[in-house]
């Protein structure tokens, strides 16, 4: 005689049998997803460091470009003012040339 003969055919043994069903389905899904989120965070973590040094390399390239920028403006600046300066003492004033007026 089997096992499951002996089991009265009730509506309790049913949904004895659909809740352990469910129960083992449910411990078997959670499973999966635990399972599949240790692998996500050790692949994760994995990653951070290669992550944290580029952020860092794109930081410090930022900050090179930007000072190279100021340095620039800096030395456009005074170059432009010294420029200036020279400038206005070069220049000479025109030759007064006689007007026609005072030639009749």
């Amino acid at each position: 005689m089997s096992p499951l003969a002996a089991v009265e055919a009730s509506t309790s043994s049913f949904l004895t049998y659909l809740l352990a069903g469910a129960l083992l389905f449910s411990f078997g899904f959670a499973r999966a997803v635990w399972l599949r989120a240790k692998k996500d965070y050790k692949s994760t973590k994995a990653a951070v460091k290669p992550l944290r040094k580029a952020m860092w390399g794109a930081i410090f390239r930022t900050f090179k470009i930007g000072l190279v920028v100021v340095l620039l403006a800096v030395a456009l600046a005074a170059w432009v003012r010294s420029d200036a300066g020279k400038g206005e003492a070069e220049t000479t004033t025109p030759a007064k040339l006689p007007s026609p007026a005072g030639s009749r």
